[in-house]
């Protein structure tokens, strides 16, 4: 995620909250490069492309990993990806 809350109606820091008394460990992922990237979007002509900010909340994304005792990664590609997900298989 780039930690940005655009989806529903809980503050991530309230479900994070709900995690914790629930006992769930919450691993936190900033996925993407900083800057600028292509967006998808429908046009009447079809598909184009539009360059957007990519914004990542790391420091929301840390806090919600500290407050359910989970732990913060930061992937840039697909191999980094893929070790982050053998590194969080390997603690649980």
């Amino acid at each position: 995620t780039d930690g940005v809350n655009n989806m529903g109606a809980i503050d991530p820091l309230t479900a994070a909250e709900i995690a914790k008394e629930h006992k769930m460990r919450v691993y936190t992922i900033g996925i993407g490069k900083i800057g600028m990237a292509p967006y998808p979007f429908q046009t009447p002509f079809g598909k184009q492309y539009q360059n957007i900010e990519v914004k990542i909340d790391e420091p929301l994304l840390k806090e919600i990993a500290k407050i359910t005792t989970g732990k913060y990664f930061r992937s840039t590609d697909k191999n980094s990806l893929q070790t982050i997900f053998k590194e969080i298989d390997s603690m649980e």
